[in-house]
């Protein structure tokens, strides 16, 4: 979640080719997604829609 707001594309890329589910939602019931969408990284976006077996 920290890196997909913070627009840390090589991590979400390794958390997400280490099994993290993108779907997962933090307390308030946000996605990885949500953040990145919020906080304007649409690297971290195309890494987030990307589906896993393309990782």
């Amino acid at each position: 979640m920290w890196a997909a707001r913070k627009g840390h594309g090589a991590i979400v890329e390794r958390l997400l080719k280490a099994g993290a589910d993108p779907a997962h939602t933090d307390r308030s019931g946000h996605t990885a997604r949500d953040l990145a969408v919020e906080a304007g990284h649409p690297e971290v976006l195309s890494l987030l829609d990307t589906p896993s077996t393309s990782l």
